[in-house]
């Protein structure tokens, strides 16, 4: 029996019919069972079954096996691409734990995981999941081999049993590798169970360069107060908001309503579980920059990433930053508007982001729906604006101008521009430049005039 805090019992429950089995052994089943429930406050008590009894198995087998496994390399990475929305290029991936075991095959951590959370022994698969992880980038690099940054998981132990930030630094250091190449993931719900702990390794991690992800926001009670209380770069949407995205009516809305929070409080995005081309196109249009989902790949071995590494359509790590502050542009609301000035709600403007590289051509990296809508009630649909952009236009000649301007310019420059009669305020703002490839990044809106 269990009492708890609401005074209400708990119970687990045996059935002793044999009078050949020890008393204390029967006890012992009816702890399981008890355990079984977890913190459960909907069930007042279990019943010892084979569901309970499998599950003490498994916990004595992960127990068992534990170091075995780590000592044989049984556990290893597997890895999940992301997908960047405005280029559908390959921008990351994320590292998660699989136990290939000789006995029951590959196993995900739900077998495991748990279990060494609750033994305080999660801090060396943690840790044995980046080392290996390391291992790969910095070989990779010495190679001078195509490779993305990696985001890697820490459980809320961690940050209980061990400095786990100077454990991640002496591994990271031992291979002599770029912090940006790691990004850590932390979840919600260790905010609640060591905030102290976590508020001095995030400190500390971005001193050190590192990038720090809030993983699975939305999946249970989400406290908005984490958001502004702890300094987190990107907020990673959990995949329990595209369920059913086709038959809830509001999905949309409350993703969209996560986005543009995020951007306004200077956090970049990233949804899990896509797994269709409607909800990635839905997610490009609302501005969420990155994508995670089988619609991209599902958990794959070593070995299989690294063949889509090698297969292109891979965005250059040294264009991340470059990339990652186009992409931070609140396409929802009004571009031109430091995202801390934003507060009313509904805004939705005719919104693209133009690159221009050294040889002065001008690229459509984004158009929203919006654009699309008044260039075709102008009368000039998105395939004549972009048929303008390839030739020596005047139109093109103008956003040049201007783009060289906002160059110079903090605020964004305007030009009043005719066409065929009509008057247009054309807005451009400058977002970026990328050394890499020599190409520099605005954002563009227009009105028409009249009168």
């Amino acid at each position: 029996l269990n009492r708890t805090e609401d005074a209400s019992i708990r119970a687990g429950v045996y059935r002793y019919l044999d009078s050949k089995e020890g008393l204390m052994t029967a006890v012992d089943k009816a702890k399981r069972a008890l355990r079984y429930m977890k913190n459960n406050r909907a069930v007042v008590y279990q019943l010892y079954n084979r569901e309970v009894r499998a599950d003490f198995d498994r916990r004595g087998y992960v127990l068992e096996n534990f170091q075995t496994a780590l000592d044989k390399g049984w556990i290893r990475p597997y890895f999940q691409l992301e997908s960047r929305s405005l280029t559908g290029r390959i921008c990351g991936a994320e590292a998660l734990a699989r136990w290939v075991d000789p006995k029951y095959g590959v196993l995900g951590p739900g077998f495991f995981s748990e279990v060494l959370e609750e033994a305080h022994l999660v801090h060396k698969l943690d840790l044995s999941i980046i080392r290996q992880v390391c291992a790969m980038l910095a070989r990779r690099r010495g190679e001078k081999r195509p490779l993305v940054p990696i985001s890697v998981n820490l459980s809320r132990v961690d940050f209980q049993v061990c400095d786990i930030f100077s454990e991640i630094e002496k591994i990271r250091l031992h291979y002599g590798l770029p912090a940006k190449l790691l990004k850590i993931e932390i979840l919600e719900s260790t905010v609640t169970s060591n905030p102290q702990e976590l508020k001095r390794a995030i400190d500390n991690f971005h001193k050190s360069g590192y990038e720090v992800w809030m993983d699975d926001f939305g999946s249970g009670y989400s406290n908005f107060n984490n958001l502004d209380e702890y300094n987190f770069d990107l907020l990673k949407i959990d995949m329990v908001f595209l369920r059913g995205f086709s038959e809830r009516s509001k999905v949309k809305t409350l993703l969209a309503i996560v986005v543009d929070m995020a951007k306004k409080l200077g956090m970049h995005t990233l949804c899990e579980g896509v797994e269709t081309k409607e909800q990635s196109d839905f997610l490009r249009e609302i501005g969420c920059e990155r994508q995670q989902g089988y619609l991209f790949s599902e958990p794959i071995p070593e070995a299989e990433f690294l063949a889509r590494l090698e297969a292109g359509q891979l965005e250059d790590p040294d264009s991340n930053r470059y990339y990652d502050t186009i992409s931070q542009v609140n396409v929802l609301f009004d571009p031109m508007i430091e995202q801390t000035g934003q507060e009313d709600i509904g805004i939705k403007l005719p919104i693209c982001i133009l690159e221009r590289g050294s040889d002065q051509r001008v690229h459509v990296s984004f158009m929203n729906e919006s654009c699309r809508r008044a260039l075709a009630g102008y009368g000039c649909p998105e395939e004549d604006v972009i048929e303008q952009l390839g030739r020596e236009s005047v139109f093109k000649q103008t956003l040049l101008t201007l783009m060289g301007e906002s160059r110079r310019e903090k605020d964004p420059v305007s030009r009043v521009f005719d066409h065929q009669g009509q008057q247009y305020l054309l807005e451009v703002r400058y977002l970026a430049h990328d050394q890499k490839s020599q190409r520099d990044a605005f954002v563009y809106t227009f009105e028409g005039l009249t009168g």
